[in-house]
């Protein structure tokens, strides 16, 4: 549909309806092939698809993106506009009292209370003081379908909620995500609306004079620090562990020796290990990260350990060249945190380190562009559902302004990842969708 175009049919609402009932159709029959239904909101139980990212059958993972799409296009169409920007730009209060419920454990005190508990005994046992304020807060979030009002002032954990239980890691990428990222995204205008203080400033460092990396340094900010790893954990789980499933390592050797390149705790490499345990890991980060992926990988997978199939190598991937010699060098999620000239510098480490039929594996956001259209024969998003999928992709925009505010780097194109790698001699060779995110492969020149 062309831009300010009079429509003279409602065939733009009737289509996106459509989409939505067809797509519906196509997720009851997901589940409907494993024996069961489209579990309730107010379940608190797993569904069968709810477990590993890349093992959700392709037509389901489909089916649930044009609903997101789809939904979110039908809302905007029929509502009133000037409801919906007032809605965008009241945004704000649902992260600050994800922020009170996350940090008082609320999910934690309602595990096996399906009856719910009143939130004068929820502020009490938590340690929250106000009750009314806790209350309000609840709410709100219970509108938005995270928590179940069961009768007024009492609430349960639901599908959504129990995604805060503490042990779940995806309560620390909530907490990161509310804490330093959104107080840096708070303060974006000022920050590059005028001509910045000093080079690459950012949000975050103009509210606490640090770059987020240094200020996680000081030990008053240690347990923010942990957090962060510990919330790359869940940012695995979430976007799903499809290193395994969609690179072809039939073609390296069965023994394949893998370089983790600032890989946190391990977390990306560990499942590629356990599904093909003749290769090796080489994990490499800060000597601080290195301690804490020793602890992880003795908890999870004590057998590399014991067996040797992991090594753990402490190094700082701006000043120290990547280990010598491996047949693959992976890193994902790392770029984006680095502006351009930091990722030089990183990636020309790792260029340094390969030898000449090793390849580089780069895991990161390609944001939707023509050569990624041009070397993925993904199926485009159907009509008239906007171009880049709309609502989906939206999260890949929201993380771009993260990197943005928050650590000064950003999410990149194919285009502008290619040529960042093409300045350290490595050749683009080919791309592999997996999942929201995708494997780019480089090879020496």
């Amino acid at each position: 549909m062309a831009a300010n175009s009079t429509v003279t049919t409602n065939d733009h609402l009737t289509s996106l309806a459509t989409l939505i009932s067809s797509s519906v159709q196509e997720v009851i029959a997901a589940y409907a092939s494993v024996g069961q239904t489209v579990p309730s909101l107010d379940s608190v139980e797993p569904g069968p698809f709810d477990g590993a990212v890349e093992d959700v059958p392709e037509r389901l993972a489909r089916a649930v993106r044009v609903i997101e799409a789809a939904c979110a296009q039908l809302v905007c169409t029929v509502s009133n506009p000037s409801g919906l920007v007032f809605d965008k730009a009241i945004a704000q209060p649902e992260p600050s009292c994800l922020v009170i419920v996350n940090n008082a454990r609320i999910a934690d005190l309602l595990v096996d209370r399906p009856e719910g508990m009143h939130v004068k005994q929820l502020a009490e046992t938590s340690g929250f003081k106000d009750s009314d304020k806790l209350g309000r807060a609840m709410r709100l979030l219970a509108a938005k379908h995270v928590f179940r009002e069961v009768m007024p002032d009492v609430y349960a954990n639901n599908r959504l909620s129990v995604k805060l239980v503490s042990k779940n890691a995806m309560s620390d990428l909530v907490g990161l995500i509310t804490d330093e990222i959104r107080i840096s995204a708070a303060h974006a205008y000022e920050t590059y609306s005028g001509k910045p203080r000093f080079p690459d400033e950012t949000a975050f460092q103009r509210l606490k004079g640090h770059k987020i990396f240094d200020w996680y340094k000081f030990p008053e900010n240690k347990e923010k620090a942990e957090r962060f790893n510990r919330a790359m954990v869940a940012w695995v789980d979430f976007q799903g562990s499809f290193l395994p499933k969609v690179y072809p390592w039939t073609e390296h050797p069965s023994d394949c020796t893998v370089c983790d390149v600032a890989g946190g705790n391990g977390h990306y490499t560990i499942d590629l290990l356990k599904k093909h345990p003749k290769f090796k890991v080489l994990l490499q980060d800060q000597p601080e990260v290195i301690e804490q992926a020793k602890e992880y990988w003795a908890k999870e997978y004590p057998q590399a350990i014991k067996e040797k199939k992991v090594e753990f190598v402490p190094f700082n991937f701006l000043a120290d060249r990547a280990v010598e010699g491996c047949d693959v060098y992976y890193i994902k999620s790392v770029l984006h945190d680095w502006a351009d000239a930091q990722c030089l510098i990183i990636l020309r480490n790792i260029r340094s380190a390969m030898k000449p039929e090793a390849r580089l594996v780069i895991h990161e956001f390609a944001l939707p562009s023509a050569a990624r259209f041009a070397h993925c024969q993904e199926e485009r998003p159907p009509e008239p559902l906007l171009p880049n999928w709309g609502a989906p992709t939206a999260r890949t925009y929201k993380m771009d302004f993260a990197m943005m505010t928050a650590f000064g780097a950003r999410e990149r194109t194919l285009e502008e990842l290619i040529s960042l790698c093409e300045k350290c001699g490595l050749q683009f060779r080919k791309l592999y969708p997996a999942g929201e995110m995708d494997l780019m492969e480089f090879v020496p020149v």
